[in-house]
């Protein structure tokens, strides 16, 4: 082996020469402002058992939901679980220069924040007037399939983390 193949194989960089990063995806039953418009305002929570049946045999980790895939659930570079918090997510981003760089992205506090790519399967919608407006709450109940997770710079929810 190379000393150039040897010094990739072992990367020496991030802390302590680990390339692992840990967040949250989401939060759970905990309401946050989706959007809001003159007429309305839209609130979106996940409920704390909505990934129960989702499927996840194949969740990728991407930057800002694009590009390149930075760790996987299948060649064991990503690991997902739901806790109390939320969505806990473990990335290890070793394996390529990509990754390497995506974690110098998040360490650096370039992209301090989670989102992720989703499909329902059922949800909740409540409405109610407020001072003119229609205000929107929904709760996901079932998540159909995740797909993605990503490190983001603007998330939908501001209480994640990664």
């Amino acid at each position: 082996m190379s000393a150039m193949s040897e010094a990739r194989s072992k990367p020496t960089g991030g802390r302590d020469g680990h390339y692992i990063v840990t967040g949250y995806a989401t939060t759970f039953n905990k309401y946050y402002k989706l959007f809001e418009k003159p007429d309305m305002i839209y609130y979106e929570q996940v409920d704390r058992h909505a990934f129960d049946k989702a499927d996840m045999r194949d969740v990728v980790m991407l930057y800002n939901h694009d590009g390149r895939v930075v760790a996987r659930t299948t060649n064991g570079t990503l690991t997902i679980k739901p806790d109390d918090t939320g969505l806990q997510v473990q990335a290890d981003l070793s394996c390529t220069d990509v990754s390497r760089l995506t974690y110098d992205e998040i360490d650096s506090g370039l992209t301090p924040q989670m989102s992720m790519g989703f499909s329902v399967r059922k949800d909740q919608i409540t409405t109610k007037e407020a001072n003119g407006r229609i205000v929107v709450y929904r709760t996901i109940l079932e998540i159909a399939r995740l797909f993605d997770v990503s490190s983001v710079s603007f998330p939908a929810n501001p209480g994640t983390v990664i």
